[in-house]
């Protein structure tokens, strides 16, 4: 190529990507006349001192075959510090995991990419009826109390549920105001009335209606026509007093699942076993993806390691982990699968809700409000 007229630079840099090796490429270097790489093993850029996943002198050889891509979404080198990813972990050879031509001949095997994309099924049928629904809500209309504007169906669930603040309160506007003004009427408004005042609430579309509904003589129309007199702050309100009164308690439960989440986060990230399993698939990864810009990857997200789970070889039924386990036993370290030994906390901690302990953080700012709301209507 260098007699072609083709530049130096870049007969090396393709020589790299065919997997030559240092020695060879330093003598083709000094006789092009060429600065000399030094033989000494490259390590991959590691996070508080300690080495990458992969060095120059273990990566494997490139495959002989097109294998399947892996579709992970890799970190870069500011974002692994205090990660998993910072460990070097040694395998039972002393040795960073690295994968040597026999597990490259078995990976491409594995998951060498189809010569043909199966077909894929066309979209399935669409069933349903799509004829109209048909309202006969006001054809059962009581002759003794008229319905104005609300259907009969809202009205009847509306009656059945006042029914429970007669004996709290006189009147409708007595209660509205109750809530309003944080005022819990000597604890015979709890947590359970509020609760159940929400889907009693009037919509958008009913506010609009006040003048209408104050006409009737309905009580679920006299009370909506009511409560449209304290909106639209009426919401907010029953919002505030529902965290006041659920506040200790939701504080109790949010602590003590955000101690049991740290301590699971913790424990992955200590987690000697865990990382050797994840070091080893990424490995892999980076075979299946070399001369890719996905390939020499330091480190995957937790997204990517779902897809590398379902992602299957060329048998269709062997995963990445799969062939990690095998690969693993093969090697007489069984002791390295034993990970849920150093995860006591996590199976608890992953039942715990995300939107649950982000809850914790908006708890204390609602209350701040509620209490700046209380203060000003007191």
């Amino acid at each position: 190529m260098a007699s072609m007229g083709v530049p130096p630079g870049t007969v090396i840099a393709k020589m790299k990507l065919e997997g030559i090796e240092t020695k060879e490429l330093n003598r083709i270097q000094r006789a092009l006349g060429m600065p000399v790489e030094s033989t000494a093993a490259v390590t991959a850029p590691g996070v508080g001192g300690n080495a990458g996943p992969a060095t120059r002198s273990n990566m494997p050889r490139r495959p002989s075959v097109r294998m399947q891509p892996m579709h992970w979404e890799t970190l870069s080198e500011d974002k692994l510090n205090k990660s998993i990813w910072a460990q070097a972990v040694e395998d039972d050879d002393g040795g960073q995991p690295h994968v040597n031509d026999d597990d490259v001949a078995e990976i491409e095997k594995l998951f060498a990419a189809a010569d043909t994309k199966g077909s894929k099924d066309g979209p399935g049928r669409r069933s349903g009826n799509s004829g109209g629904v048909t309202d006969a809500a006001h054809k059962s209309q009581n002759k003794a109390t008229i319905l104005t504007y609300i259907d009969s169906k809202r009205a009847q669930n509306m009656t059945i549920a006042l029914a429970q603040y007669k004996n709290i309160t006189s009147s409708n506007e007595e209660l509205l105001r109750a809530v309003c003004s944080l005022d819990n009427l000597n604890d015979r408004l709890g947590s359970d009335q509020l609760e159940n005042l929400r889907p009693l609430l009037p919509s958008s579309i009913e506010q609009s209606n006040q003048v209408q509904l104050s006409k009737s003589h309905h009580p679920a129309e006299k009370f909506l026509a009511a409560a449209c007199s304290f909106c639209p702050f009426l919401p907010n309100r029953l919002n505030c007093f529902s965290i006041i009164n659920h506040f200790v308690d939701s504080a109790t439960k949010s602590i003590m699942s955000s101690k049991r989440i740290v301590t699971a986060c913790n424990e992955i990230i200590t987690s000697d076993k865990l990382a050797r399993v994840l070091q080893k698939m990424l490995a892999v990864g980076n075979v299946m993806n070399q001369g890719t810009f996905r390939g020499n990857a330091t480190g995957f997200t937790v997204d990517s390691l779902l897809r590398m789970i379902k992602m299957k070889g060329a048998d269709k039924r062997t995963t990445v982990l799969d062939y990690v386990v095998k690969s693993l036993f093969d090697r007489g370290e069984e002791r390295v699968l034993q990970v849920s030994e150093d995860l006591s906390v996590l199976e608890d901690a992953s039942k715990i809700s995300g939107m649950f302990v982000c809850s914790f953080v908006c708890l204390f700012v609602c209350l701040f409000v509620c209490l700046f709301v209380r203060s000003f209507v007191c």
